[in-house]
């Protein structure tokens, strides 16, 4: 029975491969939004995409007739799915498809390979040369580029996140840096906010888009099915502009009139479910070394450095690369119940160098030879490969790369860029961003701007940055002086180990 599947399937797709080369209209998006109904609620989608030329076009292979039921979809189902995937494909090959909808689409393709278990083995072949086009796609400097020229800033906030998220790649959305500087970016052009609104006027401003930015977010959050908010946007859509008995929005909205939502919510509710969703299909090591590796690095960033100690080890363990280099980290200084070990730190940068992680290999290069020639090029072998990884999100590395051009190791000095690379890592939650910004201000005697980040860290739990703090309370630099708060943070410092 299988057997004749793939064989009537590769019969279906060596017929009638001229229609969309010769056929495409103006609104593409509007049929492949259209072909993307089918792979959810079919006795729903029938009516929606009776009419359409392309499903007739595809009933008269499939079926050898233009009327079709419910019922014959679903028998028929992995030739439906087979048939739409491979149009896909070669529209993708030809290049005719809109760039901002090519990833909304390989999500709802895999999501219908996990969704169909059973078909598998049909469906993989198609997907695999699909997935194979996309999943080496890396937008996020691009992304964050646009987002914070304002490319996404003249819209109504939820069309401004939908038309992000579609953006939003596979290796950018298993990265929580990445994550944190796009939500950074986001809230600096006011798209994100923690301001509540009500529902309603979110699907206000969906209803009054044009056919194609619809259709648009429409094939980004269908693959997102069973998220609520998705899924009322995509009913919105769907009888704005789909169905022939279009439901007036009031209707739609109506028993959800006054539940309010924040931006920064919905956005944070698209990243969990589209996060689940790509990854639910990849069970590699790699995949799962990856997931830890973030979970470690967000403890790390909430300052729950014991935790991420125990997390880091496992995976250095396993040869993870960036968890040395966070080992050599957390054993270079007094923090938590970490015990400061200088050679310990050294080992683990060395094996981190080793094992291909550049940050390792630059900390190695802080131990060798003050003035050496070895040292001197070393910091310039290495400049270019961290200024990459700062480019491309790790907050860390701009870390690394500010101390840099502090001291003008690998480069010329420059203040402005120090600025800059610590500004960034700071604002995405890094503790040691937000001291060192404190000293450079400190320093510059502003003092108001130094204390900002002075609290920010010692909040967080950092000794160094406490110690800094009790000094702006104790002489009374960007704060009213108050000896007993001084006093406080001091205390809290020492705690942890820190000599002043």
């Amino acid at each position: 029975m299988e057997d004749n599947m793939v064989m009537n399937t590769e019969h279906i797709l060596n017929n009638d491969t001229h229609y969309y080369s010769k056929n495409l209209s103006h609104n593409l998006n509007f049929i492949l939004a259209s072909m993307m109904t089918l792979f959810n609620n079919i006795d729903s989608s029938i009516e929606i995409v009776e009419d359409q030329a392309w499903f007739q076009s595809m009933c008269n292979i499939v079926f050898n007739k233009r009327k079709v039921s419910s019922d014959d979809i679903k028998k028929n189902y992995v030739l439906i799915c087979a048939y739409i995937i491979k149009y896909i494909e070669k529209l993708l090959y030809d290049q005719t498809i809109d760039p901002c909808i090519i990833l909304g689409l390989c999500n709802q393709l895999n999501k219908v390979y996990i969704d169909h278990i059973k078909f598998n083995e049909i469906l993989i072949d198609y997907l695999k040369k699909f997935n194979e086009l996309v999943n080496n796609l890396d937008n996020f400097s691009n992304l964050n580029t646009s987002i914070r020229k304002g490319k996404y800033s003249n819209t109504p906030s939820i069309v401004s996140i939908c038309n992000i998220l579609s953006q939003i790649d596979k290796i950018c959305i298993n990265d929580y840096t990445k994550i944190e500087c796009i939500k950074n970016s986001m809230i600096e052009q006011c798209i994100l906010s923690k301001e509540p609104v009500l529902l309603s006027t979110y699907l206000e401003n969906i209803s009054n888009l044009n056919i194609d930015e619809a259709c648009c977010i429409y094939i980004e959050l269908a693959g997102l099915r069973n998220n609520f908010i998705a899924d009322l946007i995509l009913n919105v859509i769907e009888n704005q502009y789909f169905s022939p008995n279009t439901l007036k929005i009031e209707d739609i909205v109506c028993n959800i009139s006054s539940i309010l939502l924040s931006t920064n919510d919905i956005f944070n509710d698209f990243i969990n479910t589209k996060t689940d969703i790509l990854n639910t299909i990849d069970t590699s090591e790699e995949y799962q070394y990856n997931k830890q590796l973030n979970e470690a690095k967000s403890l790390y960033l909430n300052y729950k450095l014991d935790e991420a100690f125990t997390i880091f080890n496992d995976l250095a363990s396993n040869e993870v690369a960036r968890a040395m280099y966070f080992i050599g980290m957390l054993y270079e200084n007094e923090y938590s119940s970490i015990n400061r070990d200088v050679e310990r730190s050294k080992e683990w940068y060395v094996k981190g160098k080793k094992a291909g992680d550049i940050l390792s290999a630059l900390h190695t290069t802080y131990y060798l030879p003050k003035g050496s020639v070895e040292r001197t090029e070393s910091f310039n072998d290495l400049f270019n490969d961290i200024l990459s990884l700062s480019n491309n999100g790790d907050i860390f590395a701009k870390y690394e790369l500010a101390l840099l051009y502090k001291y003008g190791y690998g480069c010329s000095k420059d203040e402005n860029k120090e600025l800059l690379l610590l500004q960034e890592s700071a604002n995405s939650g890094y503790w040691k961003a937000m001291n060192r910004l404190g000293e450079f201000f400190y320093k510059k005697h502003k003092y108001n701007d130094a204390f900002k980040y002075f609290k920010a860290s010692s909040e967080l739990g950092f000794s160094h940055a406490q110690n800094n703090l009790g000094n702006c309370y104790y002489y009374g630099n960007g704060v009213e002086q108050d000896y007993n708060k001084a006093l406080k943070w001091f205390h809290k410092s020492a705690e942890q180990g820190y000599h002043w």
